[in-house]
């Protein structure tokens, strides 16, 4: 039996990168939660970054917290 259940909110499944001085994709990847991502250099312009998530590539899905008994 369902006691309670929380409202639904997104939460981020895949997430890419994009190098601000060269404009290099990097990703897609599938973090864990909880879990920091290391970058590491651009494979362009061999660079340290720095990077910016690249919305247009992320993808979403819904999540939602239900309590049984």
């Amino acid at each position: 039996m369902v006691t309670s259940c929380s409202q639904v909110y997104s939460k981020r499944w895949s997430v890419s990168y994009k190098c601000t001085r060269c404009g290099y994709l990097k990703g897609p990847f599938f973090p864990r939660q909880g879990q920091k991502l290391q970058l590491g250099t651009c494979h362009s312009c061999h660079g340290n970054g720095p990077f910016k998530i690249n919305d247009a590539r992320c993808i979403y899905r819904n999540h939602q917290m239900i309590q049984l008994q």
